[in-house]
């Protein structure tokens, strides 16, 4: 909104670059302040007057300007108040939050400086007045200029301004013209911040002027003169010689006379005098500020206290911006309408009232941006921060664009020493989608679920904070299962080479990346960050439940890789002598003390990453618990010969526990990387290691090493992502597909019976409800707040049911008339269900479903993990067997509820 056009509404229009004088001063007789020595009975005088039937605050506000331009503590203090509010960045906008430039102008002028110290001030002395008046500069640009009404003519309680100070006669400036010209600020019964700081004040006074004049009598020694006591003009002249000795200490005395300097050997050093000061200058603080560390240091204040002082200064600046904002929406606005200024609509803020630096308000930007994904102008970058905007910007916009597409679309790992990829082995051909003898031990998910969902780890006392050890330990403890060969080369032969999907590799794999994950989870040095009594340990299960799924795809994933060698590899056979001996030497690691396949390197390589990628996940949310005290951490390498040359880039280097760049270099940073992290405290650091670090980790990102870091799924905080694998990292570059064929196999695929007898082997029979006060007694059971509810499964998942989803779900309608029955049973079925299974339910290979037989009902529950973590109820229904003798399995009831992954039978 333009509002140039509105000057021609101003009342006000004087010669340009001349100010009308104020009104009001041509009518005061003013007089200058009474200085006078002070003691406390004046003080006490001074605050009865001002607050007797018949208030006079003359001989108080004498008090107040002589104790406010002479005490050095008062006017540091008390500038620091005044400064926090004149170097604001001030801004005055329309009701759309557009700039008015014509008010905008006046900010900008030293007559909005000398307002905003004015009304700061009626803090200090309880209440003040002011005047403005507005012209056009010689730079034709608004401007005004400021008469602050002397305080002695002040009468608050009146709203009167007297002629002289003594006169009960003045203006009426609630009333009139000057109603709308004159502004007050603070409370006409307010006698001000300055009334209990003058009384220490005056006691410091008294004491500087009494240590004063000590040192002038006992500060040099004392002489003795003698003299013959006969010749009277002898006694003259040394009496004469001692006032003409000045402060150098020359003495030129009559022959014949005796003198001595006899030095104060007193133990008065002035420690009592010096102390009492400090403290009435301490109490002074208090007073004006609320604290005292950040005007003078104590000899026992450190950085910590200090710090608390000046968090205090802050909240005190913080109020003060408010109550000067509040008033000038309420009073200068006011004025400014009446001089004609457009102010509909309008208010008075702060740029930035954020209490944050520069640079904590870019690090709060650029997460904003890239966390959150919203939306920004890149002009907001260069205008917030001053950069400037290059010339050929929209080129280089365009190119970077087009880089960031580029990496984006090349998923393509870089190969390393030990990075296990796929494009190391020859593909095969893709096998038919033949899903024949997929078995799976049956106590398999039992002990992976067991160890997956343990309880979290607790911090230990006297262990070390780190990431994946100060020595390469992981190969001392990867020691994975005996492969059962045969059974694996039986289970080909059966299905002729033409499964999709052998079980037996699918055990094999997940067995070993959750238990490397399980490992690393629970640490048996665990973390220590800080001995205070108490221990931080992770109780976020939705956690776990994002990693487990994790490692569910991963490992189908792998296994769907392995199925399609070992079906070559049968199908190029002559024989099943010829293709076992093949297989064998595939999965075999060592033949009489040769290693002759490199299987066993890709498995240690997997199992490495997970627990790496498990201890990393747990010391970071320990290290979060407890970001209050290491406010930074470091991070380090183990130093010895194998630490790549980049990472040794960043060892060392110290970041707040908030910076964004812990979202890209938070260990492991590559295969087989052992680096970690540890806490540090605030006053642990040097100067200039923060800005040092930001400098060598943008050299680091310009490494080689970084850029195949990224490509190889690496770059990321897998605490945050929940990933253990990444897309990047799996064994098919179209995984999705191998996780829709794994969603097709049933509970056939997986030798489980089939669900009548299931059914039949059932204990207990349910009970429906009988009402719909059900659904209330079901939402208060388990609410968590207004709008979720929270259960917990077998294993410690949390499960998050919305409440329009419950309502929804239990409407009394011909859909939904009868689900609120089975709520009774929501419980049970995710305490003790007879089955869980994971599948593609929803859109995602992410789903959990749960089943539950009773004699006369089968429950199924279904939930679906969410973006941040969370598994949410999707629904919960009795199971009608109804189609029977359909052949798509996808539309037979005795299929369609149990298929995936059978993660508890």
């Amino acid at each position: 909104m333009s509002n140039k056009k509105n000057k021609n509404k101003r009342i006000i229009k004087p010669t340009a670059g001349v100010p009308t004088p104020p009104a009001v001063m041509n009518r005061l007789s003013v007089q200058p302040h009474n200085r006078r020595s002070l003691d406390l009975t004046n003080w006490r005088n001074a605050t009865r007057s001002a607050e007797g039937s018949a208030p006079r605050r003359v001989t108080l506000y004498d008090l107040y300007h002589d104790i406010s331009t002479t005490d050095g503590q008062v006017i540091a203090v008390w500038g620091k108040r005044v400064e926090a509010i004149t170097t604001a960045e001030w801004i005055f906008t329309d009701r759309d939050g557009n700039p008015v430039d014509e008010i905008n102008e006046l900010i900008d002028c030293v007559g909005f400086e000398d307002l905003l110290t004015v009304i700061i001030k009626s803090k200090a002395w309880g209440y003040s007045m002011a005047e403005p008046t507005f012209f056009i500069n010689d730079n034709e640009q608004n401007e005004f200029s400021l008469y602050e009404v002397p305080p002695k003519h002040m009468r608050p309680e009146a709203g009167m301004i007297a002629y002289d100070p003594m006169s009960t006669d003045g203006i009426n400036i609630r009333e009139g013209i000057y109603a709308k010209t004159i502004m007050e600020f603070g409370k006409s019964n307010d006698l001000g911040l300055l009334l209990s700081a003058a009384m220490y004040a005056i006691l410091k006074r008294g004491t500087t002027s009494d240590w004063a004049e000590f040192i002038e009598i006992f500060g040099r020694g004392i002489i003795d003169a003698t003299w013959d006591g006969f010749d009277e003009n002898q006694r003259l002249e040394l009496a004469k010689t001692f006032q003409e000795m000045g402060g150098g200490g020359v003495i030129i005395r009559p022959d014949g006379t005796k003198l001595e300097i006899h030095q104060n050997t007193g133990n008065a050093s002035g420690q009592l005098q010096d102390s009492f000061i400090s403290k009435m200058d301490a109490y002074i603080s208090k007073v004006l500020l609320g604290s005292t560390e950040t005007t003078d240091s104590s000899k026992s204040s450190g950085y910590a206290q200090a710090q608390i002082h000046q968090n205090s200064d802050n909240r005190k600046h913080e109020t003060d911006l408010n109550f000067v904002r509040r008033n000038l929406n309420s009073r200068f606005i006011t004025v400014l309408k009446a001089a004609g200024f457009d102010t509909k609509g309008g208010t008075f803020i702060l740029k930035s009232r954020t209490g944050l630096s520069l640079k904590e308000e870019f690090d709060l930007h650029f997460k904003m941006a890239k966390e959150l994904k919203i939306p920004f102008d890149d002009d907001f970058f260069y205008e917030k921060y001053g950069m400037p905007r290059p010339k050929n910007y929209n080129q280089l916009k365009k190119a970077i664009q087009d880089s960031a597409n580029a990496l984006f679309e090349d998923k393509e790992a870089e190969e390393k020493d030990d990075t296990p990829t796929p494009s190391k082995v020859k593909k095969a051909k893709t096998p038919q989608n033949n899903k024949k003898e997929l078995s799976v031990s049956p106590t398999f998910w039992k002990r992976m679920l067991v160890k997956l969902f343990q309880s979290a780890p607790t911090a230990m006392i006297g262990a070390k904070t780190c990431q994946c050890g100060e020595t390469h330990t992981l190969n001392l403890s990867f020691k994975p299962k005996e492969f059962d060969i045969k059974s694996l080369a039986e289970a080909i032969d059966k299905a002729q080479g033409k499964a999709y999907l052998y079980s037996n590799l699918f055990y094999w794999n997940a067995e070993n990346v959750i238990n490397g994950f399980e490992e690393g989870w629970k640490n048996k040095e665990g973390v220590k960050l800080t001995d205070i009594g108490f221990d931080y340990g992770i109780t976020d299960p939705k956690m776990h439940t994002a990693w487990e799924t994790n490692l569910f795809r991963f490992s189908a994933g792998k296994a769907a890789y392995q199925s399609t060698e070992v079906n070559e590899i049968y199908r190029n056979s002559k024989s099943f002598d010829d293709f076992f001996r093949t297989l064998k030497k595939k999965f075999s690691s060592y033949e009489n003390g040769v290693l002759v396949q490199p299987n066993k390197e890709y498995l240690q390589t997997e199992w490495n990453t997970a627990n790496a990628v498990a201890e990393s996940a747990a010391t970071y949310y320990r290290l979060l618990e407890q970001r209050k005290t290491f406010k930074y951490w470091r991070y380090l390498t183990v130093k010895d010969s194998r630490v790549r040359p980049e990472h040794r880039l960043l060892h060392g280097l110290v970041f707040a526990w908030d910076d964004p760049v812990w979202d890209k270099i938070f260990p492991p940073n590559g295969w087989g990387c052992r680096c970690y992290i540890v806490p540090v405290m605030e006053s642990e650091l040097s100067a200039g290691e923060l800005e040092e670090s930001q400098n060598m980790v943008k050299a680091y990102f310009e490494t080689e090493e970084w850029a195949k870091a990224k490509k190889s799924g690496f770059g990321i905080n897998r605490a945050n992502t929940k990933e253990v694998f990444t897309d990047s990292q799996q064994y098919s570059s179209t995984p999705e597909k191998v996780l829709k064929n794994v969603g097709q196999m049933y509970y056939d695929d997986w030798n489980l019976k089939p669900i009548q007898e299931m059914q039949a082997a059932a204990k207990t029979e349910f009970k429906e409800a009988e009402s719909r006060d059900v659904i209330q007694d079901f939402y208060r059971k388990h609410k968590i707040s207004t709008r979720k509810m929270m259960l917990k499964d077998y294993k410690g998942r949390e499960l998050i049911l919305e409440k329009n989803r419950l309502q929804g779900h239990t409407a009394d309608n011909d859909i939904y008339g009868d689900r609120h029955k089975y709520l009774t049973a929501v419980e049970d079925v995710l305490k003790a269900p007879d089955e869980v299974w994971v599948n593609d339910e929803g859109s995602k290979f992410d789903s959990y479903v749960y089943l539950k037989f009773f004699k006369n009902a089968i429950i199924k529950v279904i939930a679906e993990l969410t973006n941040t973590g969370d598994l949410e109820i999707r629904t919960w229904y009795n199971l009608a067997l109804e189609d029977l003798t359909n052949k798509n399995k996808k539309l037979n009831d005795l299929y369609r509820h149990r298929r995936g992954l059978p993660v508890k039978k």
